[in-house]
């Protein structure tokens, strides 16, 4: 067994590493326009003696004492966002250790967190729990019994052969149906950029989880063999498909998916994917239908093997995390004293259990009247965002109604839905703690299986925090496209981030970021929706090419802006998250305009304090900001307020010459 994990493990390194996609860099124009001055401002002890002066770099200048005090403890990582989360983690933990406190919810968590830790248990039954299934498998003579496993309800697991998903469905996007994709062990994980190598290494990897459940090595290597034969065949009847096919995504119901690919009928089945008091009800958008295709004529007892590999991959693969933890650790690539147990249990729930861990947070640690003063503010920016649509000189008409009634189909969520999934079914069925935890997860996702089912043909619900699979613990908000909501989580109103003790406080701290949200729903991407969260083109051309054009003079000015040595964000990757936090701040000062003796200082003061961030290095900078579609915090601090006139009323000193002037007819906005 070391032997296998061992394998298991290297080729896990081995091929994750190699097969890395190359990130885009956009690299430093010949003329760095603006933010010069910043550069590196971010980076652990790389700090003047003293703070700059506020007309150079206003986010260091605030936020000057917390970045000494970061030198000082040695913090090479730090930010308030991140604080938040880790404040918000602690609490948490301690509503799970704390058992005088009791709900459904914490019961559930802790009977989980039971399980997932005793790894005693768990080391003594090794792949025992997963071998009940794979065994079954295994033993299935004939594709007739297969066939019959497959439609079990409930015992199969892991990605068998198709990825599923609540979407609107194809034939009424008024309701839900349900976006099914192809998903094969081998062609699923290689792309165009992988070497010969590369692919080898899979093949290897894939043999290796047949190894784990008994397989001898050199017939796991046959069977992997047959198996990437099968998946290519079905590739070459996708493209005979194609061939007499206008579309390779096509809108069935349950009978013609049948049709199409009975294998795929039986796991719909198994899955309880379906309906079952009215069948005909819900209808699926299958994607990739020629290769269901060649699944189903390649459904033969001549490849019997090759199908049961295709069937007990995804199922090793789902389950290692759940079995012994030596195959914890050897598939992690970690030695045991790198692991910190509590840990990694804690992020076993948070993965699998968040909707209980919010409700547990929510109803024991967050403090009331937020919700009510959060959902107040909230209508007061939509409000002020229906002003700004309106009073827009560069839109027509048409398109400004358009907007508007974009804007009032808008559905905000704030710190937690108005229903919740009801934890105590679930409690009731892992009531027996002597079970084993691979079979408790395995409740779990059922569980959470019928709750989406239980939406199949019925109509869209907008804000469903289980749906959408929200973390409403984490310090985030997100705006949904495909729902135009806005969802403001309640980690985010943790007091490192949030600040109510004046109306500047609410403005510039939690303000622009619901704020940020409603812009989302127009900027680049947003736009190109409506209200209903349907893709559908509601600008006029003229209006839509202007829009275009304003949004690419600031990606263009963001492109310019070096944040690490030889290292600029592509301003055409990060617009929409800067159009959105442009949004956000030109909405709090609309809303300040109309408030007496605001103190413009203040509330600049915290919107800057909001983006202080600290890492280690350069090459910490742009492995993070490669890939992170946001702008570096201080370019979303100072970047911002140099766009507003308000900012430079309320400093004078910032002058042409000085690091945060912009000349007027230079300063940009969208909305």
């Amino acid at each position: 067994m070391k032997r296998t994990l061992l394998l298991i493990a290297v080729l896990i390194l081995v091929f994750f590493t190699a097969c890395q996609s190359s990130q885009k860099t956009q690299s430093v124009p010949e003329e760095n326009l603006i933010g010069s001055p910043w550069i590196d401002s971010n980076i652990y002890g790389n700090w003047p003696s003293k703070a700059p002066a506020l007309e150079d770099h206003f986010e260091l200048y605030v936020n000057y004492d917390m970045y000494m005090s970061a030198k000082a403890s040695e913090a090479k990582r730090d930010g308030l966002f991140t604080r938040s989360d880790a404040s918000t983690e602690s609490v948490i933990r301690e509503l799970i250790e704390d058992t005088s406190i009791v709900s459904d919810e914490l019961e559930l968590l802790r009977a989980y967190i039971g399980l997932f830790s005793d790894y005693e248990k768990r080391n003594s039954e090794g792949f025992g729990p997963l071998m009940n299934y794979v065994e079954r498998v295994l033993e299935a003579a004939s594709l007739e019994e297969l066939n019959q496993l497959l439609q079990e309800q409930y015992f199969l697991f892991g990605d068998i052969f198709f990825q599923a998903k609540l979407n609107n469905s194809p034939n009424d996007d008024e309701v839900y149906g349900l976006d099914v994709d192809i998903y094969l062990p081998y062609c699923s994980n290689v792309d165009s950029e992988y070497t010969e190598e590369d692919m080898e290494y899979l093949a290897e990897y894939l043999a290796s989880l047949l190894i784990a459940v008994s397989y001898d090595e050199s017939f796991a290597m046959d069977v992997i063999s047959n198996m990437i034969d099968f998946e290519f065949s079905c590739i070459e009847y996708d493209q005979m498909y194609m061939a007499d096919n206008e579309a390779d995504v096509v809108c069935l119901s349950l009978p013609e998916v049948r049709q199409l690919c009975e294998p795929l009928y039986f796991r719909i089945i198994g899955m309880g994917y379906y309906n079952p008091d009215d069948p005909l009800s819900v209808y699926y958008t299958v994607n990739n239908a020629g290769m269901f295709a060649g699944i189903n004529n390649l459904w033969l007892d001549e490849n019997l093997e090759a199908i049961k590999a295709l069937v007990i991959i995804p199922m090793v693969s789902y389950a290692l995390d759940f079995l012994d933890m030596e195959t914890y650790l050897f598939v992690h690539g970690l030695e045991e004293d790198q692991v910190d147990l509590e840990q990694i249990a804690y992020e076993f729930l948070t993965s699998y259990l968040q909707g209980a861990v919010d409700q547990a947070f929510l109803e024991f640690a967050f403090p009331d009247g937020i919700r009510d003063k959060i959902k107040d503010l909230t209508d007061r920016y939509i409000a002020a965002m229906r002003e700004r649509i309106l009073s827009e000189d560069w839109l027509s008409e048409a398109t400004k109604q358009k907007a508007v009634e974009k804007l009032d189909n808008m559905v905000a969520v704030v710190v937690y839905p108005d229903e919740w999934l009801d934890f105590s079914g679930l409690l009731e069925l892992v009531g027996d703690h002597d079970q084993n935890l691979l079979d408790a997860v395995l409740c779990r996702d059922d569980y959470y299986r019928d709750y989406f089912s239980s939406f199949l043909g019925k109509p869209i619900k907008r804000g469903d925090w289980v749906i959408t699979d929200t973390k409403s613990t984490e310090a985030n908000a997100y705006y949904m496209p495909g729902e135009n909501s806005i969802n403001i989580l309640a980690g985010i109103l943790d007091e490192a981030l949030y600040k109510d003790d004046s109306i500047e406080a609410l403005l510039a701290t939690i303000g622009p970021t619901i704020g940020h949200e409603i812009t989302h729903g127009f900027d680049t991407s947003g736009s190109t929706f409506d209200g209903t969260g349907r893709m559908v083109n509601w600008w006029t051309d003229e209006d839509r090419a202007m829009f275009e054009d304003k949004a690419s003079v600031i990606a263009d000015q963001l492109s310019n802006i070096e944040i690490a040595t030889g290292f600029c964000q592509d301003g055409y990757f990060i617009i929409d998250e800067m159009v959105a936090d442009l949004g956000g701040l030109v909405l709090s000062l609309d809303i300040a305009r109309n408030i007496e003796d605001f103190n413009y200082d203040e509330f600049f003061r915290l919107y800057a304090y909001m983006w202080y961030d600290v890492f280690e290095s350069e090459d910490a900078v742009i492995e993070q900001y490669q890939r992170d579609s946001h702008p570096v915090g201080y370019v979303r601090a100072n970047y911002v307020v140099q766009q507003f006139d308000e900012f430079y009323e309320t400093y004078p000193s910032v002058v042409e010459g000085t690091g945060m002037y912009v000349a007027p007819e230079d300063r940009v906005a969208v909305w």
